[in-house]
């Protein structure tokens, strides 16, 4: 075999190792509405699994996503951390009662904490009948009354350690169907990979 054609193979032998070897991987369980596993990742419609530390409006952030299928419907996982300070634990600050909200002045509000914000979305994630759970209600569903709040299930029930390597940890929380809060939730337990931790963009 010619000594080119020899390395060009080697090379790309060693490509493809580095592709599996950091092949991102996920051991989420989820129960409640949507129930089963997530533990088997594939890129679907244009959404890909992989984590990376970014800027967004000068707060920094670390996002993974986790492309794959719970109990044969595909499902996409969202996870960001902002503010990000590094590998370590998180917890947001629960809300047992969420009408105590109705009652919070905006300084007491933006004293809570709540670094972690997960979002389970059906795909095609765009679909009209795409089902959304997450740590807080989607950007248009806003409570009319202390009585709708009332019907809520507690909010910020999350938890997440982040490993050394910023790649890998462990995730624990509770979600509510993000269109219509006062439905049953889903909870999810388990650990992801990353692979890489891609660079920020230039």
């Amino acid at each position: 075999m010619p000594a080119l054609l020899s390395a060009a193979l080697i090379a790309v032998g060693y490509w493809q190792f580095d592709i599996i070897s950091h092949a991102p991987s996920a051991d989420l369980s989820f129960t409640g509405d949507i129930s089963g596993t997530m533990t088997q990742l594939r890129d679907s419609d244009g959404h890909h699994s992989g984590c990376r530390v970014g800027d967004v409006e000068g707060t920094e952030q670390w996002v993974g996503q986790f492309v794959g299928t719970v109990n044969g419907q595909r499902m996409e996982f969202n996870i960001a951390l902002t503010p990000y300070h590094g590998p370590g634990a998180y917890a947001n600050d629960e809300i047992r009662d969420p009408r105590t909200l109705a009652t919070m002045s905006m300084d007491e509000f933006s004293r809570l904490k709540s670094p972690i914000h997960l979002l389970l979305s059906s795909m095609p994630t765009g679909a009209p009948d795409v089902r959304l759970y997450g740590t807080e209600p989607a950007p248009g569903h806003v409570a009319t009354s202390a009585h709708e709040l009332a019907e809520y299930p507690p909010l910020g029930q999350a938890s997440l350690t982040l490993d050394p390597d910023q790649k890998s940890g462990h995730v624990r929380a509770l979600l509510m169907n993000a269109n219509a809060p006062a439905s049953p939730t889903v909870r999810v337990d388990g650990r992801f990979k990353c692979g890489r931790l891609d660079p920020r963009p230039a």
